[in-house]
């Protein structure tokens, strides 16, 4: 066990001794409310980075893409169901096909299943829209921190904002 306890700690939002811009992928996964089911192969995949550098910018185009699908199925339907099926042996899957570990292929196993579904630009757009997305307050709390950031202006480092003012419960 002590081989995966770096990557366990990090993505439970604890010490991340990773590159700048991989433990930024970690810290915005981990906000998200990472589903356990998926910790297999974030682990696999944060111990291919400690013991391979160039696997480093493929590592954070497949956690970029691991975290749209995270947070589009937790907007469009139930975040967990079906994940421990893709993701507990993903990475030896794909290890066993004999196909390069990249986000391609990892998306491509995703939809390949037929335990998830992915949701398309349109569901997630009409889910935006109608869902009580401040239900969730995790899911809400990183929506509104992507999206303030994304603004490019001044963002608040206090971790104890509260989102009433900003996101009303009700679509207007």
């Amino acid at each position: 066990l002590q081989y995966f306890q770096d990557p366990y700690i990090a993505l439970n939002g604890g010490e991340n001794f990773y590159p700048n811009k991989i433990a930024e992928s970690i810290e915005r996964i981990y906000k998200i409310g990472i589903p356990r089911s998926t910790l297999p192969f974030f682990m696999q995949l944060l111990k291919r980075v400690e013991e391979d550098s160039n696997f480093i910018n493929e590592a954070l185009k497949i956690l970029s893409r691991l975290e749209s699908f995270l947070v589009r199925r937790a907007i469009c339907g139930d975040a967990n169901a079906g994940l421990h099926a893709i993701f507990k042996r993903m990475w030896q899957d794909l290890e066993k096909e004999g196909v390069d570990i990249n986000a391609n292929n990892v998306m491509s196993f995703i939809k390949q299943t037929k335990e998830v579904a992915i949701p398309g630009d349109k569901e997630f757009e009409k889910q935006m829209t109608e869902k009580a997305i401040y239900k969730n307050k995790e899911l809400c709390r990183f929506i509104l921190e992507e999206f303030d950031q994304s603004l490019e202006g001044e963002f608040p480092q206090d971790k104890d904002i509260t989102i009433e003012h900003i996101l009303p419960q009700k679509p207007g």
